[in-house]
């Protein structure tokens, strides 16, 4: 009897545990993100406008940056970048691995409450002039097509990229992206991208450019190279 007793205590304390713990609650949802087609979020970047009309833009006031976490060639032409989310996607090679949590899901939530990522591909970040952006999504619409073809767009290649989102952060850093890489078509300029925000106000923002006499190496071996060759070679 007292051996019965012990183990519902020990069962109660722990189904509390879960129930409280806001990384293991049984009520969150873990999203795993790897190379490759079926993994991760159903969404290609990091640009959305909330159903309030809120936007969630990257940007300093000369430049807008928007990271693709899967191969933008495989973007829909005519899918609107600022409604985020697409269950397509998921067809979508991604060049992240990691993770994200939601309390509730993908597309269910306005943001992940826990986010580890970091680039295991060539992770494509499209830089904009902010005015030019701006003005380009006035009609609160913004394709493939139409990113592609704004006067003063940037393609970087990123050979640095990780996102993170730890719970329990003070507020100001909730949410952060670092990149490094060079731009796809002059390699001896380099980029640096640092955002910080907390749910949908940005916090800190840094986009630097500055040119260098050639691209980052990239190591033989990595899953990066070998990615970025297989594309290189379609």
């Amino acid at each position: 009897m007292r051996k019965l007793f012990l183990l519902l205590i020990i069962t109660l304390i722990t189904a509390f545990c879960l129930l409280t713990n806001p990384l293991v609650s049984m009520a969150n949802v873990r999203v795993e993100w790897e190379p490759g087609i079926g993994y991760g979020g159903p969404f290609y970047a990091y640009i959305f406008e909330s159903i309030e009309g809120v936007q969630v833009i990257i940007h300093t006031d000369e430049w807008a940056a928007i990271p693709f976490y899967r191969n933008p060639d495989c973007v829909p032409e005519d899918f609107n970048l600022l409604g985020m989310v697409d269950f397509n996607a998921l067809n979508c090679y991604s060049f992240v691995e990691g993770f994200e949590v939601f309390e509730n899901g993908p597309g269910l939530d306005p943001y992940p409450i826990q986010v580890n990522l970091k680039a295991a591909g060539p992770v494509h970040i499209y830089f904009v002039p902010w005015a030019v952006l701006q003005e380009a999504i006035v009609d609160d619409e913004l394709t493939m097509p139409e990113l592609e073809g704004l006067e003063g767009v940037q393609i970087g290649i990123a050979t640095n990229f990780t996102v993170t989102h730890h719970p329990g952060e003070v507020e100001d850093k909730l949410y952060s992206i670092v990149a490094k890489g060079y731009i796809e078509a002059d390699s001896s300029i380099q980029f640096e991208l640092k955002a910080t925000w907390a749910q949908y106000e940005l916090t800190h923002v840094k986009i630097d450019f500055k040119t260098t006499k050639s691209a980052p190496a990239l190591k033989s071996k990595s899953k990066l190279a070998a990615t970025w060759g297989e594309m290189k070679g379609r």
